[in-house]
Parts: structure tokens; sequence; C-alpha cells
């Protein structure tokens, strides 16, 4: 049995909190907010000596690390190497790759923090095109139940399209019957969402920061179905209908598998160069990378939150391949297209 055989920790009174979980990578990586939210998605768990964590070859279902006790990892030539918590190697994730490429039986009693791997993707990709803001209504939108399909290369126009609207005391944001023309996030302030009018009002609830409305009546096409009326004043960040309806539209990427980039450099008819663009601990500790160190020999690690800053000093005659997976890698490839760059995508 593979993932399925954990368990709720039942030999130690460990708890979940930031300060277990920045000593492992990448979470000691994020900032305060993605940390907290990373406590939320994360969970203890505990494995009885003897038992099977993953196998070799299935898709992986969830990020482990090694906090107590000990593993054997088991590769394809039947060869085994331990691992224990107290390794140097046991700071970073157990197995990086969309595939397990080893089999991990507990040869002692062990402890693991677990994750989805996208729920940890998500938090990352918005971790690091925030990085450096004080700004987190848009970490609690994107890991709101609304956005999270939403396109990886899209989040940066994300943050770029919304606006900044005040409101006072009293002021009707949206009113009951009005057709939808924005999205809002609460950034500050308090609301009412009130339905019916005179002696049939019903008060609906009351929202906050962090908070959102009016996607609705744009996903239906359909009339505003309560009103909004502000009960302090406040900050809302909204969202026109155009783009809220266009952000939604997964862009076009082109992918290269690493034998097609390997036969195009082989060739050379084209210059080209990986670049990556999560934190460099990352980057380095990528075990599929560093199997092909004639690729990564010149590649560059850019993050997503420099990506921007740093396209000048790029060239337009080189032909550049994002090797980060996942969302961090369709943004960082989304970024250097809008910047005039040939770019793709390697397929991982």
């Amino acid at each position: 049995m593979t993932d399925q055989s954990l368990t709720s920790p039942s030999f130690t009174e460990m708890e979940l909190n930031a300060a277990l979980l920045k000593q492992y990578s990448p979470y000691k990586l994020m900032q305060k907010n993605s940390l907290e939210e990373a406590i939320l998605k994360s969970t203890l768990v505990s494995l009885d000596k003897g038992k099977m964590l993953f196998k070799r070859e299935d898709k992986r279902k969830l990020c482990h690390w090694l906090i107590e006790g000990k593993l054997d990892l088991v590769d394809e030539n039947y060869e085994t190497r331990s691992i224990t918590h107290t390794d140097e190697a046991a700071a970073e994730m157990l197995e990086d790759q969309s595939a397990y490429q080893f089999t991990a039986v507990a040869i002692e009693d062990c402890l693991l923090i677990t994750i989805d791997p996208n729920e940890l993707d998500l938090i990352m990709t918005v971790d690091q095109v925030n990085e450096g803001s004080e700004e987190d209504w848009m970490t609690r939108l994107l890991q709101s139940r609304i956005f999270e399909l939403i396109p990886p290369a899209n989040i940066q126009t994300l943050f770029d399209k919304f606006e900044s609207v005040n409101y006072n005391t009293n002021d009707i944001v949206i009113t009951e019957g009005d057709i939808g023309d924005y999205f809002y996030v609460v950034k500050s302030g308090k609301l009412s969402i009130d339905r019916g009018k005179g002696n049939d009002l019903m008060h609906l609830a009351q929202i906050g920061p962090g908070s959102f409305f009016g996607e609705d009546a744009l996903v239906r096409n359909a009339p505003r179905n309560a009103t909004i009326t502000m009960l302090s004043a406040g900050v809302l960040m909204r969202l026109g209908k155009e783009d809220f309806t266009s952000l939604l539209i997964k862009p076009a990427t082109e992918y290269v598998t690493i034998d097609e980039l390997k036969t195009v450099i082989e060739s050379g008819e084209q210059t080209i160069r990986l670049i990556d663009v999560r934190h460099e601990e990352e980057y380095k500790s990528d075990a599929e990378l560093n199997e092909h160190p004639d690729l990564i020999a010149n590649a560059l690690n850019i993050t997503l939150s420099q990506l921007r800053d740093e396209t000048s000093g790029l060239s337009h005659d080189i032909i550049y391949v994002v090797s980060t997976p996942a969302r961090r890698g369709e943004l960082g490839a989304f970024i250097l297209n809008q910047a005039g760059f040939d770019t793709y995508l390697l397929r991982r």
C-alpha cells in the first residue's frame, strides 16, 4: 500500500508549526503569509516500521519530509540507501519528481510532513510572485476555490489588472438586479450582504478583509443577486468583467523534452540556454536536472520576483528554455514571451 498507509501521529507530541517547517526546504524559503498557509495545508503523519511509504514509478501523490525515524530508499537496480531524520539530506523533500524514483520503506517508526504537490506548487508560485510585498489579499484570493484553476501564466497579469477603490461608510458597492461589471476583493473594511427591499430585506452575511464577491454575475452573465453595502470605510480591489473572463483562458505554452533539447543543441543551429525561476536552493537540489550537467552548465537562475527586471540583460539571439516545473515554470515562460523572447518550457 502506498501513501494510504499514512496515519495520524501516535508516538510523538510534535506540533506542526512555523518553527518546525522552517527546518525544511522549500518551507524555509517562504514568506510569512505563505508559511502560514503552508501550515494549514500540511499534515504530520506517522508510518509504522515495515510499511511502504511509496513505490517506484507510481505517480507522486504527496510531498514528504522525514522528521523522525529511518527509511530505506530502493532504486531500480535494487540498491538501497538509508536516510535518517538526522541526515542533512532529510531537510530536502524525499522525492521532487512527478513519479517516484525510489521505493521507500520504513525501517523504524517514522514521522513525516506531507502536503499535496499542487498545494505546494501554488503556495510557492504566489509566494515568489508576491515576494517583498506586504499585501496578502491576493494570496488569500489565489488560495480560494474560485481561482484554484487559474492558468499559472495569468497570475502576474492578475496582480496588474486589479485597481484599488476607496469607499466610505454606507456606500453601496453593488445593487441587487444590476448587471455585473466587476469582481471585488476586500482589502480593508467591513461590508453587509443583503437581499430584497423594505420589509422583505434579508441580511445574508457580513464580510471583511480577504473576502471576495461579484464573480457569480460575471460567470453566469446574470443580474446581481444581492446588495452589498459598506459598514465602514475601506478599500476594495476590483477586476473588470473583460479581464476576469480573459484571465481564466489558458495561454498557449510550447514545450520541449530533454531529448529534443539535446538534439537541437548538438545540431548547433540555435543557441539555447536553460533558465530556472525557483529559489537557488530548490534549483540546485533538482535531482533530474543534475543528471544532465551538459544542459545546466550555462543555465541561469533568476527567481520569479526578479525576472521582469532582469530581462534587459538577456539576449534576443538566444532561445530560453524554462526548466522549472509546474506553475512557476509556466509563469516564467509567459513573462519571457511577453518580453519578446523565444521561450519554451521543459516538459518534466
